[in-house]
């Protein structure tokens, strides 16, 4: 019962940093550590899993509890419906990650073998979330791990994905270090950091100064909830754009090219204040998010415009599961409950273009899509750098906003281009692949202001980017060793068991001897 507890409260402490706190990049590798002692406890598979959900569960519990916040918004009328789903979709992750590191480490009789199976059960797990739950990989351990002194060194190489693997391995050897009193783990845990820090050294890409830099202002305006739904309140939000964007103009040393505005800061294109604001800013390039109908029922669409002549550049493809669409395995969920989804987005079918601006070239992508680590990777090859559109108002007294700050930290690490964060309530940033927090600007959360700054261009390919689409072979790789380990675990059980039975069956039987002889020895 005690054990139990306090792994629970290294949990809140595992998702609370992972959220938060980038430089106490350890205090996962610790708290694996002590679940991969915890386990030990326990004899049977039923027991491993039990004890390996209990702290997956908690994991995401504590550190994705705001996702009901999206579920009760915008996803169905019923308060106590959304949370339910929440834990439903959490306890899913859970599961699939509680059951592969399970296998992984009763199955395996030989120490190294478990050691590298259990290494890469976070790996595959992450593979399966990512492309069977509809994209949905927030809170991988990869990401707790994107300071300067951590495991980052090695997310260009192998990625988010490969960096969890790593910090599960880092927390075996630990445990080892402490539980063998050996050194050779804890040699072996010093190297893999030591390496790390090697490669934080390599600049797999570099800035590319044949292309100009490009001067933005990021308006972050911390919009209500009824400036965001209605009308009447939403010109006060566009007053407030325009009075900042002066503000900006009169501020910049420089002349701006691009003025950035969230996702869904514009919910009418045809209102009078909107025109204002066009007005406004007719001489400039301006980018805004846009969430508006499409046709004369209830569903809107996501996008990014370009305000001058309000045409869309960037339509959002990537949905939330279960809250701006559902997956094809939920639609039976959906009838069942009578719930009102897929009636928010649209979810587009256009191809979405380069943005080409003097001799730059960039993409766009909006909030959620952060985490499709492939489909960034798909736009590296033309892409000089990224910016993303996001809309955290609902997140904005959660760790919701820091966890997307830190997705953006991974992607541009592991995509080697610089990331620009556009966001209405907080961690409006422009972030570079180098991996030094000195480089990087931003906003404070709930701060009403804008930020000017510099966009570079980068060139250049990461490892990762080559390696990426080859991820797929760790999945079979994992397989095979646990097929194998399942084979001989077997084998061998048969013949202790074939051993065992035969020593019962043909021992050999004692020599009858009279008790009178048994008791002449006492005599003597």
């Amino acid at each position: 019962m005690i054990i139990t507890t306090l792994l629970l409260i290294i949990n809140i402490l595992v998702a609370s940093n992972t959220a938060y706190f980038s430089s106490l990049w350890f205090i996962p590798i610790a708290s694996i550590a002590w679940l991969y002692f915890y386990l030990h406890k326990f004899k049977s598979l039923a027991g491993i899993f039990t004890g390996s959900l209990i702290f997956f569960f908690t994991y995401y519990l504590v550190g994705l509890w705001w996702l009901g916040y999206s579920f009760v918004n915008i996803s169905v009328n019923s308060t106590l419906v959304p949370w339910i789903l929440t834990v439903i979709f959490l306890l899913s992750n859970a599961i699939i990650s509680s059951l592969l590191i399970s296998l992984s480490f009763y199955i395996p009789r030989n120490k190294y073998l478990k050691m590298t199976t259990v290494s890469l059960s976070i790996w595959v797990a992450d593979f399966l979330r990512e492309y069977f739950l509809s994209g949905f990989e927030w809170l991988s351990f990869g990401y707790s791990q994107v300071s300067t002194y951590s495991l980052a060194g090695f997310i260009p190489v192998i990625g988010v994905h490969g960096v969890s693997s790593l910090v599960v391995l880092c927390a075996i050897l630990l445990y080892l270090s402490f539980y063998n009193r050996s050194y050779s783990p804890f040699l072996a845990l010093c190297c893999i950091l030591l390496t790390s820090n090697i490669l934080n050294k390599i600049n797999w890409t570099q800035p590319d100064h044949s292309k100009e830099a490009i001067n933005i202002a990021i308006v972050q305006a911390v919009p209500s909830q009824r400036e965001k739904k209605y009308i009447i309140d939403h010109n006060k939000l566009i007053r407030r754009y325009i009075s900042l964007t002066q503000e900006a103009k009169k501020q910049a040393y420089e002349p701006i090219d691009w003025i950035l505005l969230p996702e869904s800061a514009f919910i009418d294109l045809n209102t009078h204040s909107f025109k204002q604001f066009k007005r406004a800013n007719q001489d400039l390039t301006v980018f805004a998010g846009v969430n508006i109908k499409k046709t004369s029922i209830s569903k809107r669409q996501n996008g990014i415009i370009k305000v001058n002549n309000t045409k869309f550049v960037y339509h959002k493809t990537k949905l939330i599961p279960f809250a701006e669409q559902t997956p094809k395995w939920g639609n039976s969920i959906k009838k069942y409950l009578n719930l009102r989804f897929d009636e928010i987005i649209i979810p587009s079918k256009l191809d979405n273009q380069n943005i080409y601006y003097k001799n730059t070239v960039s993409n766009f992508f909006i909030c959620y899509e952060v985490g499709m680590s492939k489909y960034w990777l798909s736009k590296v090859e033309e892409s000089n750098f990224f910016i993303l559109f996001s809309s955290m108002l609902w997140y904005s007294n959660t760790n919701g906003p820091m966890q997307l700050f830190q997705m953006a930290r991974a992607r541009s690490i592991e995509t080697g281009r610089p990331v620009t964060i556009v966001s209405d309530t907080g961690y409006s940033s422009v972030i570079y692949p180098d991996n030094n927090d000195t480089q990087h600007s931003w906003l404070e959360p709930m701060q009403i202001a804008v930020l000017l700054d510099q966009i570079k261009s980068y060139s250049g390919k990461t490892p990762y980017s080559y390696l990426a689409y080859y991820e797929f072979t760790v999945f079979i790789i994992y397989s095979i060793l646990l097929l194998t380990s399942f084979y001989y675990r077997k084998k061998n059980l048969f013949h202790r068991t074939h051993k065992s039975t035969n020593r019962r069956r043909y021992r050999t039987p004692r020599a009858s001897v009279p008790k009178t002889q048994q008791l002449d020895h006492l005599f003597r």
